[in-house]
């Protein structure tokens, strides 16, 4: 087992911009959903690390491919990193906001080359770079049976509007479950959801905004004005001079007329991003256990019937696992450390790459309880440690 007990990461950025309110930042948080959304159809996320990293973990990933670079001074390589999602079962996407398993990463190295390990090795100063991009069009795949493929959007005013289908009719989107804020809805250019008021079929229920606005770069002198909609976002990093005459636009896109959509594709997103030392300590044994909590709403009704609105799934873990006295206070010295923060771990290591054990048993958890612990040798030598895990998405 692995828990990251350090974080070594340095800067973060994106080759791209975000939509509004979810900035790169975000995945440095400890919360997953607080993302980093990106505003465009592929991105790379570049994440430095300190010197002393052994393991690398993400969580909160949206993208329909995704690559790792891996570099330090004099080696490199090239990492994949799963994309696939939990099922190929379209209701999937009704209520579940993590539809792609969190990974967790070793890596050594072997002369100029870096590749994959299955046990924490302890690099140099290094820079991941993740390469993300969207491409399937999801306009015609409604995850529920009660709604219709989205055909066309129907402006209101500003940047606010509804999704129909051929018929005119709204699409609810709660019901659809491939809407999201952050998608990307192509309707003679390509527009962002920025906004999903209640299930979107309010006639200025969903908000779009104009991926080729225009941006402001610094340093900058002279006039913007230009008729727009929308909020207005101004970023200065580092030291500006504005010029005179400099007037802020509300925001340098074009409007979305009503029109057919050519294709919605899912957001590109990245809820955490964490890399450090590795507390490595013994597996669990047999008898290791996995569990779901289930946080859809489930009423049933007094004549028998039932009604039911699906939400998100997490892991949950119960272990046993004999550690040596040494390793046993170095994990007690974590608990007491760490106690009610979520970190990310692998629970078991060393399977097979067909066990999938990088993604179906890593997380980003927390202790619902605190650990207990089992003398099983006279001289104390060896301790049996009690564990839960319960999944933070």
């Amino acid at each position: 087992m692995q828990i990251i007990e350090s974080n070594l990461i340095s800067s973060v950025s994106s080759d791209e911009g975000n939509l509004e309110s979810f900035p790169i930042a975000n995945i440095s948080t400890d919360i997953p959903s607080q993302e980093y959304i990106c505003d465009a159809t592929s991105c790379a996320i570049t994440i430095n690390i300190d010197s002393g990293m052994e393991g690398f973990f993400i969580s909160g990933l949206m993208a329909d491919s995704a690559s790792m670079a891996v570099a330090i001074s004099g080696a490199s390589g090239t990492i994949a990193v799963s994309s696939t999602e939990y099922s190929d079962i379209k209701e999937l996407a009704l209520g579940q906001k993590i539809r792609i398993s969190p990974e967790f990463f070793n890596f050594e190295v072997a002369g100029s080359s870096i590749t994959r390990a299955t046990s924490p090795n302890t690099l140099i100063a290094a820079t991941i770079t993740l390469t993300l991009t969207t491409s399937t069009d999801l306009k015609d795949t409604p995850a529920s049976a009660n709604t219709n493929a989205i055909y066309q959007w129907d402006h209101d005013s500003g940047g606010q509007g509804r999704l129909e289908d051929s018929t005119g009719a709204a699409v609810d989107l709660y019901d659809f479950g491939n809407v999201l804020v952050g998608s990307i809805v192509t309707r003679g250019t390509d527009y962002q959801v920025s906004k999903i008021i209640g299930d979107g079929t309010a006639v200025n229920a969903v908000q779009l905004m104009d991926l080729s606005a225009t941006s402001i770069t610094s340093p900058f002198s002279g006039t913007i004005s230009v008729d727009s909609f929308g909020p207005t976002t101004l970023e200065i990093d580092g030291d500006v001079t504005l010029g005179a005459n400099l007037t802020l636009a509300e925001y340098a896109g074009t409007l979305p007329a009503d029109g057919t959509v050519t294709a919605i594709k899912n957001p590109i997103k990245l809820g955490i991003a964490r890399a450090g030392a590795v507390l490595d300590v013994e597996n669990p044994v047999l008898g290791f256990s996995q569990s779901f909590t289930d946080y859809s709403v489930k009423r049933p009704i007094v004549d028998g019937g039932y009604d039911e609105t699906p939400r998100n799934i997490t892991k949950n873990f119960d272990a046993e696992i004999p550690m040596t006295d040494a390793n046993a206070q170095s994990f007690i010295s974590f608990y007491r450390a760490n106690r009610s923060r979520p970190f990310p771990a692998i629970l078991v290591d060393g399977f097979e790459s067909d066990r999938d054990a990088t993604t179906r048993l890593a997380g980003f958890f927390y202790f619902p309880a605190a650990p207990g612990i089992e003398f099983i040798s006279h001289s104390g030598d060896l301790k049996n440690v009690s564990l839960s895990f319960r999944e933070v998405i």
